[in-house]
């Protein structure tokens, strides 16, 4: 798996090789540098010391490193809303088929069976529910505990 630092190190290797080609052959030198002194200035910040990064700020790849960390977020958070995106249609399946077993309504693909951890999540969630609605705790409880008895029994 390839970590978030990574993916920064190698999207600014790209801007700085058109940006600043004459940085290239001190480039690893630097992004290491810049690493070891953004842990540092974390680590100050802890403990409210000045700050002080002992990277040359001269140079173009600390900033490209900066930024890249930005651009790297940014399009995380975008690949996971695409990948939101294209299996809620698979979700929604997989809901329909939850809820045909439910039901007893015939279906062609295998049953879908939840485990003790999953139901146990199903019934915290009813549950929290169902008092933030306004139901007192032992009918939330009641009704929580419904809920999974009616999953736990259809999708066994």
């Amino acid at each position: 798996m390839v970590s978030d630092q990574e993916l920064v190190v190698e999207f600014a290797g790209l801007v700085v090789e058109r940006l600043a080609p004459e940085e290239m052959p001190i480039f690893s030198d630097v992004t290491a540098d810049y690493f070891a002194a953004e842990e540092r200035v974390t680590e100050r910040r802890r403990r409210d010391e000045p700050l002080g990064f002992g990277v040359d700020l001269a140079l173009l790849t600390p900033y490209v490193l900066a930024v890249s960390g930005v651009v790297v977020q940014f399009l995380g958070s975008l690949a996971t809303d695409l990948v939101k995106d294209a299996t809620k249609p698979v979700a929604q399946n997989l809901v329909r088929r939850m809820l045909d077993q439910l039901t007893g309504r015939p279906t062609e693909e295998a049953a879908i069976v939840l485990d003790p951890a999953q139901l146990t999540a199903i019934r915290d969630a009813s549950y929290t529910q169902a008092c933030a609605l306004g139901l007192p705790q032992d009918r939330a409880a009641l009704l929580a505990d419904a809920v999974v008895g009616n999953l736990h029994r259809n999708t066994q």
